[in-house]
């Protein structure tokens, strides 16, 4: 009957896990919660991906998170734009011994256009310029492994991440050639690669934090990353998580060096 009930409102299926946060015994009384809680309910639109997949053509890795943060947090228009998320910090400490490689303490420099349109210019932010300059140079791909979600709390946390619609994975891979890495950085990114893989026939078991799997697959052979996320939320200090992190990029440069010794031999 509840099923019924959620039918005829037209609520998308995402709020029946939301209702479930205050009660996941009884659908009835998780039905009763949508006339309580109308107004946040009516709130919960599905989102799109906001970023378009970042694809250079030399890419070798491509990392995918879970799905961008509300834009409010971002600090620029590109991957992992949250200021307290140091995916950057981490990629600057390892290939440049600077935490704060890729920081920009000015707001007058960057992106312009973002500081325009920004509610606070007054915000610290990332230098996307020099960052899509990097992964141009270093063949580092990006995108999510959600295409649409819905958030059950207004926040970037991921246990309130309802997946709506999976990234094609295999798509994307499919336009990057050079490409037999894939990286994912925190849980429920892992969590769903690995149902996507399962609902394609590749049965494959969640790496442990720091270690890889490879994956047999109709096109490629794929090896599978699983890194920490890089948010402050996961209880892991920023040194150790370059290691972790230093460990892939040893893994990705030992595998171009072999492709291109490979090339050279033909």
């Amino acid at each position: 009957m509840a099923d019924l009930l959620f039918v005829i409102l037209g609520i998308p299926n995402s709020v029946l896990a939301w209702c479930a946060t205050f009660c996941a015994t009884d659908l009835l009384v998780a039905a009763f919660c949508v006339f309580l809680h109308f107004d946040k309910i009516w709130a919960m639109t599905i989102e799109e991906h906001p970023l378009e997949p970042f694809l250079p053509a030399n890419a070798r890795v491509l990392f995918l998170g879970s799905f961008p943060p509300p834009k409010a947090r971002w600090s620029m228009e590109f991957f992992y734009p949250n200021w307290i998320n140091d995916f950057w910090r981490i990629q600057g400490l390892i290939h440049f011994g600077d935490a704060h490689y890729f920081e920009v303490s000015s707001c007058l420099a960057g992106d312009v256009n973002f500081v325009q349109n920004s509610a606070n210019v007054d915000l610290k932010r990332f230098d996307k310029e020099r960052i899509v300059a990097f992964c141009e140079a270093e063949g580092m791909a990006f995108y999510d492994t959600a295409r649409k979600v819905c958030r059950l709390r207004d926040n970037a946390d991921d246990n309130f991440l309802q997946v709506e619609e999976q990234t094609d994975v295999f798509a994307i891979l499919r336009q990057l050639p050079s490409c037999r890495t894939v990286v994912t950085t925190g849980g429920k990114a892992s969590e769903e690669l690995q149902a996507y893989f399962s609902d394609r026939g590749a049965s494959v078991i969640i790496p442990r934090v720091g270690e890889s799997v490879r994956i047999a697959t109709s096109s490629q052979p794929l090896t599978w990353w699983r890194m920490p996320s890089t948010s402050r939320a996961y209880p892991m200090k920023l040194e150790l998580k370059a290691q972790y992190y230093e460990k892939l990029t040893c893994y990705i440069l030992n595998e171009n060096f072999m492709v291109r010794n490979a090339s050279h031999s033909r």
